[in-house]
C-alpha cells in the first residue's frame, strides 16, 4: 500500500481506513483509490478480512472436585464489522486470547472431571461464552477446537480406566 501521487492500492482480502482531518471518513477495498494528502486525507492502517487463527491457548484451571487441568484450545476468529475491529482494541489477538481463557476456565470450573471428557460440548460453550464477550469489539468467533486436555498425573490412569469402561457398555 503506497502512497504515490495521492494514489493508494489496497491488496486482496485487506481494508484500509482512511481519515480526513483526523477524523473517520471511509474503509478503502480491494483496488486503487485515491487520497489526496494535500486536501486532508490519510490512510492510517489497514486490516485483513481474512480468518486468522491463534494456536496453543493455555488455559489452567480447577475443576468442582478440585482437579487441576490444563486445557489447550486453537480459535479461529475474523473482522466482522471494520470500524469497530480498528479503532476499539490495540491488540485484538491478546483480547481474544484472554476472553476465550476466560470461558474455558468458567466452564471448567462448573464442571466435574467426569464431565470433561466431550470435547464439542466444551467447544460449543466456549464459543458462545467468546461470542457474547466479543459483541462490541468488531470480531466474530468462526470455530474454537479443544485441542488436549491434561489432568495430572496421579488422575490420569483411572480416567482412561473411566473412558474405558465406557466404551465397553
Amino acid at each position: 500500500m503506497g502512497n504515490l501521487c495521492c494514489s493508494v492500492e489496497v491488496p486482496k482480502s485487506t481494508v484500509a481506513i482512511q481519515q480526513k482531518f483526523g477524523r473517520h471518513h471511509k474503509n478503502l477495498y480491494v483496488g486503487r483509490h485515491c487520497s489526496p494528502w494535500i486536501c486532508g486525507y490519510e490512510v492510517v492502517g489497514e486490516l485483513s478480512l481474512r480468518i486468522q487463527q491463534l494456536d496453543d491457548v493455555k488455559c489452567s484451571s480447577k475443576t468442582k472436585d478440585n482437579e487441576n487441568v490444563d486445557v489447550i484450545a486453537s480459535v479461529r476468529y475474523k473482522v466482522d464489522r471494520v470500524y469497530e475491529a480498528f479503532y476499539t482494541y490495540d491488540n485484538p489477538r491478546e483480547l481474544i486470547r484472554d476472553c476465550t481463557k476466560h470461558a474455558i476456565g468458567c466452564y471448567i470450573e462448573r464442571c466435574n472431571l467426569d464431565e470433561l471428557s466431550d470435547l464439542e460440548q466444551i467447544s460449543a460453550c466456549v464459543i458462545q461464552r467468546v461470542k457474547e464477550l466479543l459483541d462490541d469489539s468488531g470480531y466474530a468467533i468462526v470455530e474454537a477446537v479443544i485441542v488436549d486436555i491434561k489432568w495430572d498425573t496421579l488422575l490420569e490412569n483411572p480416567m482412561m480406566e473411566i473412558n474405558a469402561g465406557r466404551h465397553r457398555k
